[in-house]
């Protein structure tokens, strides 16, 4: 049997599955099992819906020169969270439980974004795996997961895609 020590070093992993029948949504999976989805009207917009069980949220991000992501809830407690990133990349979300979290980016080369709770524990890991593939990336939960927590696995993975659709366009030529 696994010990905490062990559950916190290795953490439960999801993997993100591009539907091959969308346009653009990604499963997030635990096994064969669906966690939660997240999915593009439209496939070169910035807003998607979260799906978790019964539970929808509209996410988008707009903004020219300095990017801001709003979310908000479809159903009771309708709340709207508004995040803004800081000039080092750092995005900050305080739950309605009042737990605060913070997104980040982890190492330079590869994409790799991280979620850390107040006292700067590692909460999330979110890890791209490239374009081409089905598999689109893992992401690994370290604290028991929860609602909230795969919550927050879905806002970090629609940030990341919003940080590598940036990426390219940058790096494409004539673009």
């Amino acid at each position: 049997m696994n010990s905490k020590a062990d559950f916190m070093n290795e953490g439960i992993k999801l993997e993100v599955l591009k539907s091959p029948n969308a346009k653009k949504r990604y499963d997030l999976m635990e096994g064969d099992m669906l966690i939660a989805s997240l999915n593009y009207p439209k496939r070169f917009t910035k807003s998607a819906s979260v799906e978790i069980g019964n539970k929808r949220w509209q996410i988008s991000r707009s903004g020219f020169w300095k990017h801001h992501y709003e979310i908000i809830s479809e159903q009771s407690p309708y709340s709207k969270w508004k995040l803004d990133k800081n000039w080092r990349g750092l995005v900050s979300l305080r739950m309605e439980d009042n737990r605060q979290f913070n997104l980040r980016k982890k190492g330079f080369w590869k994409t790799t974004w991280i979620w850390v709770n107040e006292n700067e524990e590692p909460v999330i890991e979110l890890q791209s795996c490239g374009w081409p593939q089905k598999k689109r990336g893992i992401i690994t939960v370290f604290s028991r997961p929860d609602e909230a927590t795969i919550w927050l696995c879905t806002i970090g993975w629609f940030m990341l895609l919003c940080a590598e659709e940036d990426a390219a366009a940058v790096a494409t030529p004539g673009a």
